[in-house]
This record gives structure tokens, sequence and C-alpha cells, in this order.
């Protein structure tokens, strides 16, 4: 990883910038499959950055005619997902558990209020010098605006 010049070596970069990091690679690679299983983007990654997988994960989905399977613990995670669904039909939040008969249940997740929706929350969770970086993205046109 090369930052203002100087190199990284990945051994000493965070496990969340490397994360999302294959998940740019993901998106931009050629050569995909029409798969992709990602679990719990929020391992290692600063809440502010979910954000930014979520629209990475749906726009690679939306715009690529990928499926994309995520597991997620997070509700910021979930927020974000749940505000695409809200606007396209083809994104889907689901809650899958097990009913203790051995079988599996897949149901629709209903969350019981918004999710994150407080803006001093939001304030919060934002740092204006990442701003650059998603503007950046949104002019390559790897996340929708």
């Amino acid at each position: 990883m090369r930052q203002g010049g100087v190199d990284f070596s990945s051994r000493i970069v965070s496990e969340g910038t490397l994360r999302v990091l294959a998940l740019s690679a993901m998106v931009v690679n050629p050569w995909s499959g029409s798969l992709l299983a990602f679990e719990e983007p929020e391992n290692g990654v600063h809440p502010r950055r979910l954000e930014l997988i979520a629209e990475l994960l749906t726009s690679l989905a939306l715009r690529q005619g990928r499926q994309v399977i995520v597991t997620s613990h997070s509700p910021v995670f979930c927020g974000a997902v749940l505000k695409r669904a809200k606007s396209d039909a083809r994104i889907a939040l689901l809650n899958v558990r097990g009913n203790g008969r051995g079988n599996t249940e897949i149901r629709p997740f209903g969350p019981l209020g918004p999710l994150y929706d407080d803006e001093q929350i939001r304030g919060a969770l934002a740092d204006p010098s990442e701003e650059a970086v998603f503007q950046a993205l949104l002019m390559r046109g790897l996340i929708d605006g």
C-alpha cells in the first residue's frame, strides 16, 4: 500500500483497511465469478466505512449482476443495507437461523425502528478527511451517489 509516496507493508496495515482494499479489488476484478460471499464486513472496520462497504456491495450486485451474500452482526451495516433495500427490490436483508429441529429458517428482516438515524451519531462517525476518498470513488463510478 502506498500513501503520500510512502510504501507500507500489509503486515502493518489494519485489518479494516485490508478488508476495504480486498473488497475494492473484487469490485474492479474483470475475471470475477457470479457469486461473492463476504463474512462480517464490520470486523476491524470503522463504523463510518460500513456505509461505503454497503454501497460497494450493492453496486457490485446491481451494476455487475452478481449475487452478493453477506453475514453481519452490525446494526450500522444492516441499516445501510435496509436503506438500499427500500429503493430496490433486488436487495434483501434476511434473518437466517436454526429452528431447533435441525432446519434452517430464512425470513425477511423487519427492524423495530430506524437504525442509527440520529444525526449526532452519524456526525460523530463521520470524518471530513475521508470525504475526499468517497468523492474519488463516486467520480470513478465505483459507488452510486
